[in-house]
This record gives structure tokens, sequence and C-alpha cells, in this order.
């Protein structure tokens, strides 16, 4: 294939997102051209419609100008020489004026918002990919409010400010040119009373756009802030009921609302202080003119109608040069919105894609190196010199205290995580030389806390093959034992599930991910207690299913309750992220005290 795929294409976008991040000074708070850059390879399929609105935008301001022209026409040859034909001719002018110039603005309102939507659609799409590519670490330490104040918020401000600010611009800058001189033929003196307003504006703009920089700044932690209060208190309101806590998380929350209220009070203050002083500059300007105005008038310097004509123009000079110093607001809000953007966009990638990798092995056997792999969390050494091969088709058990180290390991397999040193092979080829995807899809891991989407029980189950047909589907439901259960739910697969499964058992849950490996037919599977949560008599039946199913897979169970590992051919004992001893059950349990003592006592609990 000659073309890139949409997938590389979005790839491609990230990889040219980093570079340029990776260049810019950082803490750089100013939205300068290189920051602008950002937004090029977003607007690009968008730029005719830019160019457009843009044109359009021009044209609007230019043409606005021509109603006051006619109005002076109608007051110096119409109404002022009693000419009757001229006053209807020039009337009906000026009504289709009015006209077309709705029109004109209902299309420049129309693409703008057709632009800004795409900006918009596009830097999400961007966003939202680079968040799916993070690394667990990174996953770990972001909290998911924060990140989707990120996706909602800032992409939403970012886009529309800039997309309004870009047009609005050029609209302004040619409305103010336009009019400043024509306020100059009509009246040099009068024109530059007029202008004295535009550097007591640009003071106060000024002085206004850093303190509302700030303010933007803070306003973003605290909505921020408030995501993560909402996401936490709804993800987790059952714990919230079950310990009674009702009224401190709603403590917290109030404390976080009112922090963003008081934030954006300060906000609100600033801008009131810039629109007061932006007002009482316009008055005394136009209180000015009037006077001067009137006093030229009485002795002959102008005409009625041109200084009529002069002071419709003098106002509408006032909404471009208000427009363009709210404008800067405008880019100060945007800039807020960007740095956060940035930052999530120059994360650096910690499980990196190899740049030439490798397609896996033809046929794929399954065996599994561990070659002298140590893991630290942080500075912390995690897994010490690890030395482990599990043969294709093996079924494995690991078993060790918590926090020994047993589902890292799996994690280090899947490249949740990389090594710190050493090796994992995949029928002797390093894991990292194998893109991330061909290696994860080989690899199915069915763990204690399943996650559940908020769709169909069949969109849930098709996670596991996307491809699979209804027959298959119906088929791993049999195997999992979940079928009976979804045919009395009165729309069956079609059942919508709620957000994080909310009407499913937590046995339920787990029958589903069950149901989700049977039919992604991986050539290694990976269960991390995943029957904690069912009886005893479903967890035989899965067992003796799934004994059946993964008969030509290389399985790892990792292992709290004994009885989930009663089948397997090896033992592996861990314990502080070292391996202890590795052997069958029972050699085990007569060379190991450590692993005698576990034993004894969960069947004494029993």
């Amino acid at each position: 294939m000659s073309g890139k795929t949409g997938r590389g294409r979005i790839d491609g976008k990230l990889g040219y997102y980093i570079k340029l991040f990776s260049k810019m000074e950082r803490g750089e708070a100013k939205f300068t051209k290189k920051k602008m850059q950002f937004l090029i390879p977003l607007i690009k399929e968008s730029r005719n419609k830019i160019i457009v609105a843009i044109c359009i935008a021009i044209f609007s301001s230019i043409f606005n100008l021509f109603p006051v022209m006619i109005q002076k026409i109608i007051i110096d040859d119409a109404i002022l020489k009693n000419n009757e034909t001229g006053l209807i001719l020039f009337s009906i002018l000026l009504i289709t004026v009015f006209i077309t110039q709705w029109f004109i603005t209902y299309i420049r309102t129309r693409t703008f918002r057709f632009v800004s939507q795409r900006i918009i659609f596009n830097l999400r799409t961007v966003v939202f990919n680079r968040i799916m590519s993070l690394s667990l670490k990174d996953t770990n330490e972001t909290k998911k409010g924060e990140l989707l104040s990120v996706v909602m918020n800032d992409v939403n401000l970012l886009s529309t400010s800039v997309a309004s600010g870009i047009i609005s611009l050029f609209a302004d800058v040619i409305s103010v040119i336009g009019i400043v001189f024509i306020m100059l033929f009509l009246d040099i003196y009068l024109a530059l009373i007029a202008f004295l307003i535009i550097p007591l504006l640009a003071i106060s703009t000024k002085r206004t756009r850093m303190k509302m920089k700030r303010v933007f700044m803070n306003i973003h932690k605290t909505i921020a802030q408030l995501n993560v209060n909402v996401e936490e208190s709804v993800s987790g309101i059952r714990v919230v009921k079950a310990l009674a806590v009702e009224s401190k998380q709603n403590r917290g929350f109030s404390e976080t609302n009112k922090k963003n209220f008081d934030i954006t009070m300060k906000g609100t203050q600033a801008s009131a202080k810039f629109s007061a002083i932006s007002s009482v500059s316009s008055f005394v300007m136009i209180a000015s003119v009037i006077l001067i105005g009137g006093i030229r008038f009485y002795f002959g310097s102008i005409s009625l109608g041109d200084f009529l004509i002069f002071y419709l123009y003098m106002n509408l000079f006032l909404q471009p040069v208000q427009s363009l110093s709210g404008i800067f607001t405008t880019f100060q809000m945007a800039s807020v919105a960007l740095d956060h953007i940035k930052e999530l966009l120059e994360k650096p990638y910690d499980i990196p894609e190899p740049e030439n990798p490798i397609p896996l092995p033809i046929p794929f056997n399954g065996t599994i190196k561990y070659q002298d792999v140590s893991f630290s969390y942080g500075k912390k050494p995690f897994i010490k010199n690890l030395n482990l091969i599990i043969n294709p088709g093996e079924h494995i058990g690991i078993v060790g205290e918590t926090g020994a180290g047993k589902t890292t390991l799996v994690k280090l397999l899947t490249r949740l995580y990389d090594v710190t040193s050493g090796t994992i092979l995949l029928d002797d080829v390093d894991i990292r030389e194998l893109s991330k995807k061909d290696l994860r899809k080989i690899i199915t891991v069915v763990s204690q806390d399943t996650t559940i989407f908020s769709d169909t029980i069949k969109n849930n189950i098709l996670f596991g093959n996307p491809e699979a047909t209804d027959g298959q589907i119906t088929e791993a439901t049999k195997l999992s034992n979940m079928h009976n259960f979804i045919q009395t739910l009165p729309e069956g697969y079609d059942t919508v599930l709620g957000d994080m499964g909310i009407g499913l058992s937590g046995g339920q849950k787990q029958l589903l991910a069950y149901t989700r490996l049977i039919l992604a037919q991986p050539k290694i599977a990976i269960l991390d207690e995943a029957t904690s949560n069912l009886d005893s008599y479903t967890e035989n039946l899965i067992q003796e299913n799934l004994k059946k199913f993964l008969t030509n897979c290389t399985t790892i169970i990792i292992a709290h309750r004994f009885s989930t590992i009663q089948n397997v051919e090896r033992l592996i004992l861990i314990e502080n992220g070292e391996i202890k001893a590795v052997g069958s059950h029972q050699e085990i349990y007569e060379s190991n005290e450590y692993y005698r003592k576990l034993y004894d006592i969960q069947n004494k609990e029993f």
C-alpha cells in the first residue's frame, strides 16, 4: 500500500507535535509564533474554509461602511433638499444593503462555526489518541479529571479562541483602517480627538491581560480538581455510600467549588474594571467629539450631515477597537489552554515503539524467556535479576505474598512497563523489537478487576475479537457459563450495561472477561486472580472449560488462592521480586518453608 493509514497519519501528527514542543522553551507563557505552529497541521484540511471565512469577514467589514455613507446621502441630498424621490430610492437602497449585510453575517457565522468545530474535532482526536498512547506510569500519575479537563475544556477554549480570534483580527483591522481614513477625510480634528481612546485602551488591556492570564491558569486548576472530585465520587459511589461519607464528599466538592467561584469572581472583577474603563473612555471620547463638533458646526467648519455621519462612524470605530483589545484577552485564554495541551502532548514515550519493528515469528510457538530481568518503580528496585523460561503450551502458576512482584512480571511481558535491565524474549525475539500492537494481539489478560464499558454486552464481549460473528460470541458465552444469564435479560446481548458495568455482579464481570479471552484465542493467556469473584461451582466449571480451550495456549496463572492452580504443570514462587522456588506443588511444599507457611495458613483459614 502506498498511502498511510488513518492511524499512521495520527501517529505522524503526534510525532510532529512532540518534535515541535521538545524544541520550545519550557515554561514559555506567551502565545508566540512558534506556539501557533502547533495548530498548522490541524487546520490544513480546513484552510480553504478559513480563507473563505477571513475573506468574508474582510468583505463584511468593508461592506459595513456603506450604510453610513448612504445615510449621509439621505440627510444631505434628500432630507435637507426636500428630494422625495431621492429619499425613497436611497431608503430602498439602504434596506437592500441591510438585507445583504444580514446575509453576509449569516455566511460568516456559519463558516466560522464550521472552522471552529473542525479544529476542535481534529485537536480532540489528536489529544485523545495521545492519552491512549500514554504509558501505565503516566496514567497512574495523572488524575482522570485532569485529562478530562484537557480533552473537553482546553480543546474547546483553544480551538474556539484561536478560530474566532484570527478571523476577527483580520476583520477588525480592516474595519479600523477603513473607518480611520473616512474619519480623517470627514474632519481631521475630530478624528484626532476620537483616536485618543486607543492608548487608554492599550494601557488598560496590557494591565488586564496579565491579571486575566493568572486567573485563567487558576480557573483551569480548580475546574480540573472539580472534574477529579466528581469522577472519583461517582466511580466510587458504592464505597461512599457503604461508609456513609456523603457529607464528607459534599464538603470536599463544596470547598473546591467555592475556590473556583472565588477565582472566577476575581476574573470577573478584572474584566468588569476593564469594561468600565473602556466604557468611560468611550463616553469621554463621545462627549468630547460632540462638544468640539458642535462648536465647529456652530462656526460653519463642518456640515450637519458630515457631523452626524462622523458621529455614526465614530461609534462604528469603537466596536472593532474594543474587539481588538478583547482579542488579546482571548489569546491569553488560548495560551493557558495551549500550555496544558502542550504539556500532555510533549510527555515522553516511556514505552516507545521500535523504529523498525520485527514481525512475529511464523509459526509462533509461545516460548517466553526472562533473561536477567530487573525492574524498578522509580528508584526502588522491585524485580531483581530474574531468569525464567516458560515453554510453549505450558501452564504455570505464580504464587507469593501481595506485593511480591507477580503482577509486575506480566506487566513487563505485555510492555505496560519496560524492564530496567535484562531482556524478555518471545520465541527468541526481544519484545521491545515487536510492535506493541502485535505483542498485545497474541496475549490476553484476565484480571481481578474487569473493565466494563458503558455499551451493550455484545460490544463489550467484542473487545476480545472485534471480527467475531454472533455464532462465535454465543459459543464463547456458553463456554464461560454466561449465556444463560444473558438470555434472561430483556434485550439479551443488546442489553446496555451501566458505567463500569453497573448492573453486573463481580462474578458476572469476570465471566465476561473470560468470554473475551475465549473469543480472542490468544497464544498466551494471563489469568491474574481471575476467579476471585466466582463461587466454587462456577470456578470449577470455568477451570474445566478453560483446560480444554487453553490446551495449546501458554498460560500464566497468578494466584492468591491455591485452588486456582491445582492443574498447573509448574509453580513459580516469588518473594521480594526474586524467584525462590520452581517445581510442582508437592516439591515446593516439602522443600520451601515460606511456601509451606503460605499454603498452611490458607488451608487453615479455609
